[in-house]
């Protein structure tokens, strides 16, 4: 398998799926923020749901 030397002096496969590298590591920051994003809803969404109190607690608890 062809490898690529890196800045550092690792080496590493060559990547070759049809996307410039730069390409690709503006998808990985973006992803990395909509994961972000996603984990951020997914703690505040718990946190309510852990919190519910009232009248409605066994019906939006359970």
């Amino acid at each position: 398998m062809p490898v690529a030397q890196e800045s550092g002096g690792r080496n590493s496969p060559i990547i070759n799926i049809g996307i410039e590298r730069q390409d690709r590591a503006a998808i990985a920051e973006g992803l990395s923020r909509v994961l972000a994003d996603t984990y951020t809803l997914y703690l505040t969404t718990h946190n309510f749901h852990w919190n519910v109190t009232g009248p409605h607690f066994n019906s939006l608890h359970a």
